[in-house]
């Protein structure tokens, strides 16, 4: 890769690294109104298998059928954290802005070493720590895959590039450790080795490109190592998924899920839509600001930086470009990088130029951009919070939240109006409304069932969503129990809907 022909400058402000942590300050405070959200959808799911059944959970990561391979952060941490702290969801929240931090110091410490100074670093770092597309990662528990995933695909390339410049087996040890971490917290870690192989052949003083390549090859053999064994595991053991929301697709939605992505990349005025599973029509703005990025960096003879970019975020984005319905902010969080890179040097040609004028206007324009940047996150986070689905139905079209939102009311409800040890093992939750998108979106909040399983602590707990006028089949008095449920997730009792259950239903016992 072309180095810059300037000397590393430390910050006029301080410690890079105390201005790092006052970033990483800003982004726990914007963030932090989202801790006090509830688990929702694929939280329960995993939380009832990890704590259930944890060695069945265990067994399906490593056999033959089709399926994610995310042993990490799919069943070792729900399954430990739920022993430490139960259905308190402030820990888990807790645990995911302590990994965004982790990665605040990660991407800033990686853009300097590729020779971005210290100034523009931690304004572009800003971008990265404070972008209020992430909200979804940060709100969403199950989003911890993303954040340790980038954790460990960031620290791997840090210490694989301490391996290569020191040569110390240790470093090529705990590259390799971070890895294999990565690779179990989710597959968008796969593109580790190709990242670290293209940054080393940039590097590569050789003459030859035959030369430069052999050498790079050579540095990042083990991780090559590595990478085919899980593509083996993968797609010559587990196969790809035929089924269910990571099916793959050979089609147009490949560039309709590429554009989306990178629409979204640098939009940092985000009101989070209604409907996240759709792809961007066209170009957009969002579109154009990469394309002159691009265009700007090539002008300047940078070429080598352009590519590494470019090549981070297709390899990273790569996994998810061929799902059919499933699209979401939150799979831009890892190819984040890329993108921060190509903002750089950009931001470095003008504390540049503003410094050849006065340093104090340098200093200046960097605290105003990453303060703009920071009162737009948190600016964007209360609106999302309170930019409802209608006047008269108090729930955030923001997916997470709303889903949070719903499963909260229901685990308030049913902790305070039931006996949650009654040993009913079957139990019927009504509909109260005629049957519509509402009632599938309190659904999908309780994970199809599994929050209730978690709510009574009852593994075996069989649960069946019903609607009004519904046939109740094998109802047993002595171990069912019905509860009616509204488009709020609350609940209520059959004593609170009368005593009786009226026309809502049709219940025929076992002969």
């Amino acid at each position: 890769m072309a180095k810059t022909t300037h000397k590393k400058t430390p910050s006029r402000f301080g410690h890079p690294y105390l201005l790092v942590g006052l970033i990483a300050i800003l982004a726990i405070v914007c963030f932090y109104p989202l801790t006090k959200y509830f688990f929702l959808q694929d939280d329960f799911i995993l939380l009832e298998r990890a704590v259930f059944a944890p060695n069945t959970f265990l067994a399906e990561m490593f056999d033959s059928e089709p399926g994610l391979f995310r042993p990490l952060t799919k069943v070792f941490y729900f399954g430990s954290m739920y022993k430490l702290f139960g259905l308190d969801p402030f820990p888990y929240h807790v645990v995911s802005l302590v990994l965004h931090v982790l990665n605040i110091f990660l991407v800033f410490t990686l853009l300097t070493k590729f020779k971005i100074k210290t100034t523009p670093a931690l304004v572009v770092t800003s971008v990265f720590a404070l972008h209020v597309a992430f909200l979804d990662v940060i709100a969403w528990i199950s989003c911890v895959q993303q954040l340790t995933a980038l954790l460990f695909l960031l620290l791997g390339f840090y210490l694989g590039i301490r391996a290569i410049e020191t040569r110390y087996l240790r470093f090529v040890v705990l590259t390799l450790v971070a890895y294999v971490i990565a690779l179990m917290s989710m597959e968008q870690a796969l593109a580790l080795p190709l990242i670290l192989l293209l940054y080393v052949y940039q590097q590569e003083p050789a003459k030859t490109r035959k030369a430069r390549l052999k050498r790079a090859l050579n540095h990042t053999a083990p991780h090559l190592a590595v990478m085919i064994m899980y593509l083996l595991f993968m797609l010559g053991w587990k196969g790809i998924p035929g089924e269910g929301p990571y099916v793959f697709h050979l089609g147009g939605n490949i560039v309709a899920n590429l554009l989306t992505y990178l629409d979204w990349m640098y939009n940092l005025s985000v009101v989070m839509p209604f409907i996240a599973n759709v792809g961007s029509p066209g170009l957009t703005v969002g579109h154009l600001v990469i394309l002159l990025l691009v265009v700007y960096n090539l002008a300047r003879n940078r070429h080598s930086l352009v590519v590494f970019s470019l090549a981070y975020y297709l390899l990273t984005i790569a996994p998810v470009l061929f799902l059919g319905q499933h699209t979401f902010y939150l799979h831009n969080y890892i190819p984040a990088f890329g993108m921060i890179l190509l903002l750089a040097p950009v931001m470095e040609d003008l504390d540049d130029l503003l410094a050849q004028r006065n340093p104090k206007h340098s200093r200046i324009v960097a605290g105003v951009l990453v303060g703009f940047v920071a009162v737009m996150c948190i600016t964007k986070v209360r609106a999302n919070e309170s930019n409802h689905l209608r006047k008269d139905i108090l729930l955030p079209k923001n997916f997470v939240l709303r889903r949070a939102v719903i499963a909260k009311n229901a685990y308030d409800d049913i902790k305070r109006k039931t006996n949650t040890r009654s040993g009913k093992d079957r139990l019927f939750m009504i509909y109260r409304e005629r049957s519509s998108w509402y009632k599938d979106n309190v659904v999908a909040a309780l994970g199809k069932g599994s929050a209730l399983k978690l709510f009574y602590s009852s593994p075996d707990l069989d649960v069946f969503f019903k609607d009004q006028g519904d046939t109740l089949r094998d109802y047993r008095p002595a171990g069912s129990q019905i509860l009616f449920f509204d488009h709020m997730g609350h609940c209520y009792t059959s004593d609170e809907m009368g005593g009786t259950h009226g026309d809502a239903l049709r219940i025929l016992e076992p002969e």
